[in-house]
């Protein structure tokens, strides 16, 4: 579901629950996914790299002294499906989630986390400034790094990435007054539908 590479002086919390909401459409054959996790279960969800549950909230990194770059993942354990059976586009889905970026090591810097829709169950991605996105996968990301090599606006932005690390979207998080380096919680909402895109 989601995944996150920052440095491991850095802990991500994604806390108090995670709404999936998936919306087929069509006339005959209408059908709705819906999970909350309100309350964090080791069967409920699938942790690569160095994720772990941590009192009813994931993390993405260990807390760590020695900063070192790491690119984790946390996944649904079980697939959903995004495209109706016999139909080419992809289904419209919501979530929400909230998440705090905290920085155990003032001096060091990290990456961020996203938000990934992928094929894939196994792989983590590459870790810095790839933000343990995996190639064939679409992400939202919330990144606290400015990397020129992805044009990105600044070192506080979140971005549409489909399949690339260059955003198709972005938005500046300083317009609306959220810092995600802050350690405050952020809360998300994502919604996709598939008859805009």
């Amino acid at each position: 579901m989601s995944s996150s590479s920052i440095s491991s002086t850095n802990t991500l919390f994604i806390m108090f629950y995670s709404l999936l909401f998936f919306c087929f459409s069509g006339n005959a054959d209408t059908r709705t996914t819906t999970f909350d996790f309100q309350t964090l279960t080791l069967t409920s969800l699938k942790f690569l790299g160095d994720a772990y549950l941590f009192n009813n909230s994931v993390r993405l990194t260990r807390d760590l002294s020695i900063p070192n770059s790491g690119a984790d993942r946390v996944l649904y354990n079980k697939p959903v499906r995004f495209r109706r059976p016999g139909s080419p586009n992809p289904t419209s889905f919501s979530t929400y989630f909230s998440f705090s970026l905290i920085n155990l090591n003032p001096g060091s810097i990290g990456g961020g986390l996203a938000f990934v829709v992928s094929p894939n169950d196994e792989d983590v991605g590459d870790a810095g400034a790839y933000l343990g996105i995996p190639t064939g996968t679409v992400a939202v990301e919330f990144d606290t790094l400015m990397d020129v090599e992805f044009k990105d606006i600044n070192g506080n932005h979140v971005g549409l990435d489909p399949d690339s690390m260059v955003s198709s979207q972005v938005a500046d998080l300083d317009s609306i007054e959220v810092n995600l380096q802050s350690g405050t919680q952020v809360n998300s909402w994502i919604d996709y539908s598939s008859s805009t895109q």
